[in-house]
């Protein structure tokens, strides 16, 4: 039982140690790795501080029981005298003695399973310290990236909409300017008919005098006669044919 405590006492102590530094590399390096060696280390941890803690407790027991038998031999060698009741009392300090170490360890047990104990706890708030760190971590990068998504998204939206912008202004200089050279298309054409009808009025004008002055006095006399009596016989043929 005694060779069993100190075997748990040295796993213990040993698995506190693992646990710990376990714990101090998942804090300073968090990861899913050092996550993982942490919680492996509490593990293990845990099972060495329960064996411990059962043994400590059986040695106690013992302890105990050890004690009260050799109280029973030392009572038990005063009652007797001779050899026999000097080996009595020998056996019952013996037994005594045992019983002392016997709780001396299952006390230095009890502390070290509860170090190791206590070293598993650590090592487990460590690994999930360290992978809330790392999800963090994890989650602000693709903050970040976002951002710089949306940054993006967002200049070139602004961008589109200057371009946008420019193509509309472009589009109401280019619709101003067809509707100025219409304008002005217009004017050019009615100034072209004008001169053209003038043109036109001036050359009948000038044909009929050329006309005239080729016409001898005479005929001319005549045709203008006879256009005045053509005007005279239209003008009473009208008036008789409109009813008064």
């Amino acid at each position: 039982m005694i060779k069993q405590l100190q075997e748990s006492i040295s796993l213990a102590d040993e698995k506190a140690k693992l646990a710990a530094e376990a714990a101090a590399r998942a804090l300073a390096e968090p990861g899913n790795d050092t996550a993982r060696k942490a919680d492996e280390a509490e593990r293990e941890a845990k099972r060495a501080a329960s064996v411990a803690f059962c043994l400590a407790e059986q040695c106690a027991r013992k302890g105990e029981q050890s004690d009260m038998a050799g109280d029973a031999a030392v009572a038990a060698a005063t009652r007797i005298s001779g050899a026999k009741a000097k080996q009595t009392d020998e056996s019952g300090k013996e037994a005594k003695s045992i019983a002392v170490t016997a709780t001396e360890m299952a006390a230095e047990a009890t502390k070290k399973a509860e170090a190791c104990d206590a070293a598993g706890d650590a090592a487990m708030a460590a690994a999930m310290k360290a992978i809330t760190e790392q999800s963090t971590m994890r989650a602000e990068e693709a903050a970040a990236r976002a951002v710089v998504v949306a940054k993006g998204a967002q200049e070139a939206a602004e961008t589109a909409m200057g371009a946008a912008q420019k193509a509309t202004s472009r589009a109401e200089d280019a619709s101003h300017a067809s509707r100025e050279a219409t304008v002005r298309s217009e004017e050019i054409a009615l100034a072209a008919k004008k001169a053209a009808e003038e043109a036109l009025a001036k050359s009948e004008e000038a044909l009929v005098r050329s006309i005239i002055k080729r016409l001898p006095t005479g005929m001319w006399m005549s045709v203008l006669i006879l256009t005045s009596l053509c005007t005279i016989f239209a003008a009473v043929m009208l008036s008789a044919i409109l009813p008064r």
